[in-house]
Order: C-alpha cells, then sequence, then structure tokens
C-alpha cells in the first residue's frame, strides 16, 4: 500500500462539523475517506464496499454507535474505534466488550486521533506480516494458525477481532512466561499510554469466553495472583 493511499477509512457522526474535520484530517495523512451522518447510512457504506478501519460516534440517535458495532462484529473483524462523550470507566469498557478496539474521549485532540488509528492499523497490518506458523496447546485443544490467521478451540473455529489475535498470539508466543497488566497493555496496544488494567483484563475476559472450554477455569490464559497473566505450556 502506498504513502498516498495508507487504507480506506469509514467515519460514522451525526456532528458534521467533526465528519469534515476528521474526514479532511485523515485525507491529508494519505487515507482514503468514507463518511456518513447517521448510524443507517454508515451500516449501508459498511455493507457496500470494504474498508480498512471504522471510526464510531456512540451516542447517535436513531441506531447508536454500539447497535452498528454489534451489527459490525456479526460479520467482521476489523478495528473499530469508538469516539465518545462519556469518559466514565465503565462506559469505555462497554465499549470494548460490544466488540470496539479502542475509543477516543471528546473532545479530543486530532494528534491523539491519528496516533490512535495508526497504531490500530498497524496492529492489524502486523497480524498480516507474521510468518506462517501454527501454535498447537493442550494436545491441539487449541491450535493458532499464523498462516491463515484462523484460532481453532476444541475443534471449532473462533472469530476473533484483531486486538484478541493479537493478544492471544502475543501470551501464546511467550508461554510459561509471566507478564504483568500494564506490560501486555504496551506491547498490544502499542502506543505510549498509562496502563488501564480494565482494558487488558475485559479483553482477557473475552479471549476466554471464546478459546477456554470452561471460562471460569481457564486451561491456556492462566491468572498469576497478584502479578499478571501466563499462558499455559501445555
Amino acid at each position: 500500500m502506498s504513502e498516498e493511499n495508507k487504507g480506506k477509512i469509514l467515519v460514522i457522526d451525526d456532528d458534521k462539523g467533526l465528519l469534515r474535520l476528521v474526514g479532511m484530517t485523515l485525507k491529508a495523512h494519505g487515507f482514503q475517506v468514507q463518511t456518513a451522518d447517521s448510524g443507517q447510512k454508515g451500516l449501508e457504506l459498511f455493507q457496500q464496499e470494504p474498508v480498512d478501519l471504522v471510526i464510531l460516534d456512540v451516542m447517535m440517535p436513531g441506531l447508536d454507535g454500539r447497535t452498528v458495532c454489534q451489527r459490525i462484529r456479526e460479520r467482521s473483524t476489523i478495528p473499530i474505534l469508538f469516539l465518545t462523550a462519556r469518559g466514565q470507566v465503565q462506559d469505555r469498557v462497554e465499549g470494548l466488550m460490544m466488540g470496539a478496539d479502542d475509543y477516543v474521549v471528546k473532545p479530543f485532540n486530532i494528534q491523539e486521533l491519528m496516533a490512535r488509528i495508526e497504531s490500530l492499523l498497524r496492529r492489524t497490518r502486523m497480524i498480516t506480516k507474521e510468518p506462517p506458523k501454527v501454535l498447537r496447546f493442550g494436545g491441539g485443544k487449541l491450535v493458532i494458525n499464523r498462516e491463515t490467521f484462523q484460532v481453532f478451540a476444541n475443534g471449532e473455529e473462533v472469530h476473533l477481532t484483531p486486538t484478541e489475535y493479537q493478544l492471544l498470539l502475543y501470551l501464546a508466543e511467550r508461554a510459561g512466561r509471566v507478564y504483568s497488566v500494564k506490560a501486555i497493555y504496551n506491547a498490544v496496544w502499542s502506543y505510549d499510554s498509562e496502563a488501564d488494567p480494565k482494558t487488558v483484563r475485559w479483553y482477557i475476559w473475552r479471549l476466554r469466553q471464546k478459546v477456554e472450554a470452561d471460562a471460569s477455569n481457564p486451561a491456556f490464559i492462566l491468572t498469576e495472583p497478584g502479578v499478571g497473566y501466563r499462558f499455559t505450556t501445555l
């Protein structure tokens, strides 16, 4: 992908002034941009043409951002960045649980937004640049195919978002070693920010729901109390 065309981004927000600002900034940085001023229009554009990333306002009349995120997640694992006017921890956690990969609180600094976008896209493209390799754990109960980017748990394919995949791969490649919440956050989220333990813990929870036979008694992603997390070597 050339520097003049760094990817296509869909921006969905009912604030038309913000749409213009973000759209102009993205184009100036070499991105193709599609914009929609409602959740319904955004979903229609998403269904018509593939994009590399979605920027999504949470609070919109009609079809809100949470619903749009859920609809997108039913068919795609592309990165989703939430724009939200609500900066409370619980609001951010709920967004991550619904399938968002990151969030920026309004009003935001446009440079921070661009840094988050670049980070999400870099993280996604790192997945596609990994050398072919298959990782197997638990006698084949968990299989990570790095060539096809597929994950199989207990004989069934599970679908992960780019962030979930990168987190799983990060831990699996370092099986047997214990990593703190902050170390995991800094490595997987890959931008300079204070670690938010709830972000990592919620992603661990989500991964366990998808790859563990019994999420309440995990066999692969283990908690080391007071220290962090360790991936099994079995």
